[in-house]
């Protein structure tokens, strides 16, 4: 029997300090292809079927390493150490208060000014039970980005026998740190540069969200969805909450049951014009759901057009961002006598 998966290797580019970027095309026997790169371990194209099987490109990237270096959108990539924002970038570990870099005004943002997503991966092609697999590693220094701790984190994409794809997440520290991290894919099931994510019809198992400010810091409390416009219980168009101020536009941080650590199904999206599914199953604890509302490139992506609002949907799954500051979010310090383990997997129904 076949294999699910097989990866080729090829030269994508230079990064600025003159080291060699490269693409990897995971290939399953279902047809789906990932393309990724080593730079902030990005998913730059994702090809999936509709229910006719026609295949198309779904999510949003760039053709060159400095659209992805410029454009500060984190296109497919892997964000941290803490994905999403840290009030003042204030970061309380025990009774010590570090101070990490303010990248968007007064706020820590996705890691900083050289988060992950802007690092350069080692890689590595593994045999699996189901095929190849892409083993990204990198080495966080203590200190990089004001973070504690060195840390050592691989992600590992695979291409599954359901038609998904896969992203686990593993790290461990030398000393309490914090670690939030998650994939940043913008997706839009028209296919790359084809309109807007707007008639897309989504569902989020999830009854609650964590209420943010003005300034979309997480305040620490939880609100219910019930009758709200970002209740998406029950499938619905992302166009009802882009009806009301810029805050709602954007979407919310969804607070999902506790698995006990087992991958499960916690979102949906669907086309409804070419019927493309894409079905969202993770065992963290929190779906950030983004409408790209705060798109607005000046380079051109994949399909040579540049990027407005709305031109791709993330839903982003991990732990709660801010959480240090509140103590009503469970926390996200990684301890050395703790190993970290997340898992997104994205499928795409085969009809």
């Amino acid at each position: 029997m076949p294999k699910n998966c097989q990866i080729k290797k090829s030269i994508f580019g230079t990064a600025p300090n003159g080291e060699k970027v490269f693409l990897y095309t995971l290939t399953g026997n279902n047809g789906l292809i990932a393309k990724i790169i080593s730079l902030g371990g990005i998913l730059k194209e994702l090809h999936v079927p509709d229910n006719n099987g026609n295949y198309a490109n779904v999510v949003l990237g760039f053709d060159n390493i400095a659209a992805y270096l410029e454009e500060n959108i984190y296109a497919g990539a892997i964000v941290g150490r803490i994905a999403g924002r840290l009030t003042k970038g204030k970061l309380k570990i025990g009774e010590k208060t570090y101070r990490l870099p303010q990248n968007e005004g007064e706020t820590h943002l996705h890691g900083g000014v050289k988060g992950l997503d802007k690092r350069l991966w080692e890689a590595l092609i593994v045999q699996t039970i189901d095929g190849e697999a892409l083993k990204l590693s990198y080495h966080s220094p203590d200190g990089e980005e004001g973070y504690p701790g060195n840390l050592d984190i691989t992600v590992t994409y695979s291409l599954t026998p359901e038609n998904g794809i896969r992203i686990d997440f593993e790290a461990r520290t030398d000393k309490p740190t914090a670690l939030c991290p998650t994939n940043h894919t913008y997706f839009n099931l028209a296919g790359e540069g084809i309109g807007n994510i707007c008639n897309h019809i989504v569902r989020i198992a999830s009854d609650l969200i964590v209420e943010v400010g003005q300034d979309f810091l997480p305040t620490g409390n939880f609100k219910d969805v019930t009758f709200g416009i970002n209740d998406f219980r029950e499938p619905a168009p992302i166009a009802q909450v882009l009806q009301r101020d810029s805050q709602q536009a954007h979407g919310d941080f969804y607070i999902l049951k506790d698995s006990n650590g087992i991958l499960r199904k916690v979102a949906s999206v669907d086309e409804p014009k070419n019927g493309r599914l894409m079905e969202v199953f993770t065992n963290t604890l929190g779906l950030q759901f983004y409408t790209g509302s705060f798109l607005g490139t000046k380079a051109k992506g994949k399909s040579g057009a540049a990027y407005g609002k709305y031109a791709g949907v993330c839903l982003e799954c991990q732990r709660f961002p801010n959480a240090q500051n509140h103590a009503g979010l469970k926390s996200i310090i990684l301890v050395p006598e703790e190993r970290f383990y997340q898992s997104t997997e994205y499928r795409f129904p085969i009809s």
